[in-house]
């Protein structure tokens, strides 16, 4: 989707290389325009749910352009085809015209029942009325979808259609919502009370104590209605979804995450959405992953504290961008040890991938709101070249976590004392510790699993701890290394 002009943005791109994509950055960075244009592709969605103007405030004239590449079938039999949107005030242009299912999901989804708009009020007590509820049998797939979301035992809910119908409503002339009107002999308009139809569906606990959605939790009640709307898709659908998290605990914002990646890949389907939460993007891959950033789209991983890092919101001299988790706790440690009383003025930030590390840390450089300058560190097996004139480094050894691994394992006998006891162990264990960091050595197929398999042997030892050991033995026995990547940083320092 190449987003040529539309609010902040002008001339980004992004590419939806999984099945589910999350939105990321600051807020009013652009995440909704984003989601709002990828509907707008489509002539089933309307254009009107993302963007409207007011009367009051909106007087500017507005002309965007978005086009986007898609696949067709029914327009093209092999190929992706071209579609351009013109979208102003008046109307929107969209050529060629391609449909499909499209579903929203918005901010009111996690509204309480009583306050939100899509339930039915009381207004009609008093009157004439007849109310049938029927209970929907086939929930089943619901249920045990949300249980796991929620992590609770929701085998007792039902779902039920509910039709309230209330005759005899009068309304005055002028909001004529409820009332038809008929011609008399003279021509003239008589306006006579109407039957009215409100229909919705409505969940219900229906266990030891029976009680509908209106006393559910807003999270438990939105995790419901997000599952039941999707199920109810047909395959191909495009899911738009607007803060994931809201009303929900971090953990239920996982799981919430693995679900959609499996109801998407069963469904055939494509879900997008927004989120600040960074446990919705623990299940996701890299390149499933969007920022928005002052008119920028950069694809790849962020933590908070890299988004803030990019966006220039943190009190630092440097910012240092490292492709993964574990590098940056690396760099880290050699940092605290080589800079001493400056190892403050600096921050290091992971963001998963090679790629999306240089592109962001070349983004951060580019932005004149920031102040400071960053540096960027790839692995060693990273397929990137280094480029010393904009900042990109290589770290030393092939694997990161291997390089370091084996350099304490080459002299565990020279280091046993030390690495036994900053793994928290007693000296008097270390022959054990030893005889664990070999054994670990010769059965690890992953090397990112080599210090949480360490921990576990030794004594259920956190994989922090662990890590942190292996750093300082390897700065104490590679100080060379450790004094090349101080040198670099302190020169970025200034």
């Amino acid at each position: 989707m190449f987003l040529k002009r539309i609010r902040h943005f002008e001339g980004a791109t992004i590419n939806f290389d999984f099945p589910v994509t999350a939105l990321v950055g600051p807020n009013g960075s652009g995440k909704s325009t984003v989601l709002g244009a990828a509907a707008c592709a489509y002539s089933t969605a309307n254009p009107k749910d993302f963007f409207f103007t007011s009367v009051v405030g909106d007087e500017q004239q507005f002309h965007w352009e978005m086009e986007y590449e898609l696949i067709e079938r029914t327009l093209s039999a092999s190929d992706a085809i071209r579609v351009h949107v013109d979208m102003t005030k008046e109307a929107v242009d969209l050529s060629p015209q391609a449909s499909r299912p499209t579903k929203y999901f918005g901010i009111h989804r996690t509204l309480p029942p009583v306050t939100s708009p899509s339930f039915m009020r009381r207004h009609f007590a008093g009157k004439k009325s007849t109310l049938r509820e029927q209970t929907e049998v086939d929930i089943e797939l619901i249920r045990r979808e949300a249980s796991r979301v929620l992590g609770k035992e929701l085998s007792s809910f039902r779902l039920y259609d509910v039709s309230f119908l209330v005759e005899g409503l009068k309304k005055k002339k002028k909001k004529q919502k409820y009332l038809a009107g008929e011609s008399d002999s003279s021509g003239k308009t008589a306006w006579v009370p109407v039957r009215m139809l409100q229909h919705q569906e409505l969940f219900v606990a229906d266990g030891e104590a029976k009680y509908s959605e209106f006393n559910f939790g807003a999270g438990e009640a939105s995790v419901l209605r997000l599952i039941h709307g999707i199920e109810r898709l047909p395959e191909q659908s495009l899911i738009l979804i607007e803060e994931i998290e809201n009303g929900l605990h971090p953990l239920a914002v996982e799981r919430l995450i693995e679900y959609l990646i499996a109801a998407a890949t069963r469904l055939k389907s494509q879900v997008i959405f927004t989120t600040h939460s960074e446990y919705a993007l623990r299940p996701l891959p890299s390149e499933a992953i969007w920022c928005a950033l002052e008119g920028r789209l950069l694809q790849g991983s962020l933590s908070v504290e890299s988004l803030r890092a990019l966006s220039g919101r943190i009190d630092k001299k440097l910012a240092v961008f490292a492709e993964d988790y574990f590098a940056q706790k690396w760099i880290e440690s050699i940092l605290r040890e080589g800079l001493a009383k400056r190892f403050d003025e600096v921050g290091v930030y992971y963001v998963n991938g090679d790629d999306a590390a240089i592109k962001i840390h070349l983004a951060h450089n580019q932005n004149p709101a920031v102040k400071f300058r960053s540096i960027c560190f790839i692995d060693g097996d990273s397929r990137q070249g280094e480029q010393p004139d904009k900042g990109v480094y290589r770290l030393p050894g092939e694997s990161p976590e291997l390089f370091v691994f084996n350099v304490v394992r080459e002299n565990l006998e020279k280091y046993a004392a030390i690495i036994t006891v900053a793994c928290q162990r007693p000296l008097s264990s270390q022959k054990a510790v030893i005889d664990v960091i070999k054994e670990v050595s010769n059965t690890n197929r992953d090397p990112h699993l080599l210090f949480a398999q360490v921990g576990a042997l030794i004594g259920l030892v956190s994989e922090e701890v662990v890590r942190g050991a292996f750093f300082s033995v390897w700065i104490q026995e590679k100080p060379d290394l450790a004094k090349q990547l101080t040198t670099l940083v302190e020169g970025a320092l200034g």
